[in-house]
């Protein structure tokens, strides 16, 4: 069987509607994530508990806010919830009762079968809200959230492929390649950005930490996404986030493609809403983007580390040389304090 190739010139703004249509339009994810899996809720019940009743200063007594973006469903709140009233049981608190679970999705499908499910079953999650909406719009945010969770968010948003020339960065682009029912990005070419697509002195702060002919990703998409998780947060306040990262690699082969995809008649594949382009989230410019809006990055870990109850520290720096042409799920969890 021979490779096809479906699409050519695939960049950033492409993957991006692609991304929109595949999440906007689909009910069922096509491949697992950490967060469905009740080890990882296990311990996601047990750091958020600890901060709760360790770190934040919260109220006694007090409603809790905890929203969730992107969640896709509650089958991770419902593990949460679990663990936590199990915690609650072992320690005579009452966080479970306390807490008011909010979901924001852009799918109304998604949303529409996640009420369902929690009206059919309300004695295993938490008093839960639903937002239908774009995270990146600021109009649709809850407000006064204790506690901000992304789980595999952020490899979903908008990300710009660069690599360093000189003194310049280009944008690498892809043509999309099938056989079968498997798909990959294959690296096509490059051109050089403009400012206007890359403010300069962001090209200026990427390139000083990228060597020359190496690459990484830019998302235009993470800094507002994180000025609405800032205008919508407590003044003391949690953010949790899990996703897989790089901070520089010899190779722009930084996306990967999931989905549903049947190549076998290049005439006859669908694209729209049958396939998500995804790519390495930028470590260093995540951590950037946190301290800029005000969090203090408390604990940066492996996500293999993080699933078995181990929340120690990775230092910031050991983290972005592991990260040197490999990329890894992490976990990391921040905090705001008046």
């Amino acid at each position: 069987m021979a490779n096809l190739k479906i699409l050519e010139g695939v960049d950033s703004k492409l993957s991006e509607e692609l991304n929109y249509s595949y999440y906007a339009n689909n009910v069922n994810l096509h491949f697992e994530t950490f967060a469905m899996l009740e080890a990882y809720q296990k311990a996601s019940a047990l750091l958020l508990y600890l901060f709760l009743n360790k770190q934040l200063e919260i109220q006694s007594g007090s409603r809790i806010n905890i929203l969730e973006l992107g969640a896709h469903g509650t089958y991770f709140e419902r593990g949460v919830y679990k663990y936590i009233e199990l915690l609650d049981k072992q320690n005579k608190t009452n966080y479970a009762e306390r807490i008011r679970y909010r979901i924001l999705d852009i799918s109304k499908e998604a949303i529409e079968i996640a009420k369902k499910s929690y009206d059919l079953d309300r004695d295993r999650h938490f008093i839960t809200e639903f937002y239908l909406g774009n995270a990146l719009d600021k109009n649709v945010f809850p407000l006064e959230n204790h506690a901000t969770i992304m789980n595999e968010l952020l490899d979903d948003l908008r990300h710009i492929v660069v690599k360093r020339s000189g003194k310049e960065l280009h944008e690498c682009t892809f043509s999309l390649d099938c056989i079968g029912h498997v798909a990959w990005l294959t690296p096509q070419g490059e051109r050089p950005l403009k400012e206007k697509e890359i403010p300069k002195k962001d090209q200026l702060r990427i390139i000083r930490g990228l060597k020359d002919g190496y690459s990484t990703t830019h998302s235009p998409s993470i800094p507002i996404l994180f000025d609405n998780i800032e205008r919508a947060s407590q003044k003391s306040s949690l953010i949790m986030v899990h996703d897989y990262f790089i901070y520089q690699s010899s190779t722009p082969r930084l996306g990967r493609v999931y989905g549903s995809i049947d190549c076998s008649n290049k005439e006859q594949v669908k694209i729209n809403g049958s396939i998500q382009i995804t790519y390495d989230v930028n470590f260093g410019e995540l951590i950037y983007t946190i301290q800029k809006h005000g969090f203090d990055i408390m604990a940066t870990m492996p996500t293999d580390d993080f699933v078995r109850g181990n929340f120690d520290n990775v230092p910031i720096n050991k983290i972005k040389r592991s990260l040197n042409d490999k990329n890894n799920y992490l976990n990391i969890v921040a905090v705001k304090r008046p």
